[in-house]
C-alpha cells in the first residue's frame, strides 16, 4: 500500500512537471541546471512527458467544459 502510495505521488509530480516548468522560475533553473549533465535523450523523454501532461490537463479542461455545457443543456 505504501508502495503503491510513493508511485501515484511520483507519477503526479510527472504529470504535473510541463506546468511547473512553464510556471515556476525557480523549477525550470533547477531542471536546465539538471539538464546540462545529462544526454539527449532524457532531456527529450523530459519534455516528451512535460508536453504529455500539459495536453492532458489541457483536453481533461475541455472535456469537461464540454461535459457540463451538454448536461445544461439537456
Amino acid at each position: 500500500m505504501i508502495g503503491e502510495l510513493g508511485e501515484f505521488i511520483d507519477w503526479l509530480r510527472a504529470a504535473t512537471a510541463g506546468w511547473r516548468f512553464l510556471l515556476s522560475p525557480t523549477y525550470r533553473h533547477t531542471v536546465m541546471n539538471r539538464w546540462q549533465s545529462e544526454h539527449w535523450y532524457s532531456i527529450a523523454w523530459d519534455l516528451t512527458c512535460g508536453i504529455a501532461g500539459i495536453a492532458f490537463g489541457v483536453l481533461s479542461l475541455i472535456g469537461l467544459a464540454l461535459l457540463m455545457i451538454s448536461v445544461t443543456q439537456s
